[in-house]
């Protein structure tokens, strides 16, 4: 008997342990939010860029960290990834934080069907995509999602998020001279589009691996 009620006591604090470790995890995810709009809007937010940044161990970083919250979902996770992406000038940090946050998103939102995370290289570009088979966006809230502190009825209703994941993103797509939109239909699904331009150092060594591999 007093094993059982060791046992339970054991189960009671390890429950009230990670749901503290959780809530600490989304108010330092809150006030990093806070501190990059803060950032944005007095024109204060500095990339570091680093110059040919092989973009393949943040692409499987990001599927790694994302992977658990997959667990108990009725959702699978696909990857869709160029075995052989170009490099590009980037800040990888940022990167990193804009496909979490899109990835994120998409679980949330997404009660059954997939997630795919797709990275493709381009001639001008390397585009990457978050595709899930949520509820979709109306046209009326497309612009406003990317507004800050704005969220959809979908997101109002799940009551978690702040509304400036997706504002801090397309900043910061920006910021490396490139661009995040979404397409999306009620009912459709939705998909994150995230381009990131070649600077000129990028398009020389593309072209050369592209020529070493021919």
């Amino acid at each position: 008997m007093a094993h059982c009620q060791e046992s339970l006591s054991v189960t009671g604090k390890t429950r009230r342990l990670k749901k503290a470790n959780s809530s600490g995890k989304h108010l330092l995810s809150l006030i990093n939010d806070v501190l990059d709009v803060a950032k944005i809007q007095a024109g204060m937010m500095q990339l570091f860029v680093e110059n040919g940044a092989d973009l393949a161990p943040e692409i499987k970083t990001v599927a790694d960290t994302i992977r658990p919250a997959f667990n108990g979902k009725d959702v699978q996770f696909f990857e869709d990834v160029d075995a052989s992406l170009p490099k590009l000038s980037v800040d990888r940090r940022r990167v990193r934080q804009i496909l979490l946050n899109l990835l994120s998103n998409a679980v949330k939102f997404t009660q059954k069907g997939s997630v795919t995370l797709s990275v493709k290289g381009r001639e001008q570009d390397v585009l990457m995509a978050v595709i899930d088979t949520g509820p979709g966006i109306g046209s009326a809230d497309q612009n406003l999602i990317f507004e800050p502190f704005k969220q959809t009825d979908t997101g109002l209703r799940q009551g978690s998020g702040t509304g400036l994941g997706l504002y801090i993103s397309r900043q910061l797509a920006e910021a490396h001279g490139g661009k995040l939109w979404v397409e999306s239909e009620v009912g459709q699904g939705t998909a994150f589009y995230l381009s990131l331009p070649f600077k000129k150092g990028d398009t020389e060594n593309h072209t050369s691996e592209k020529a070493s591999a021919a």
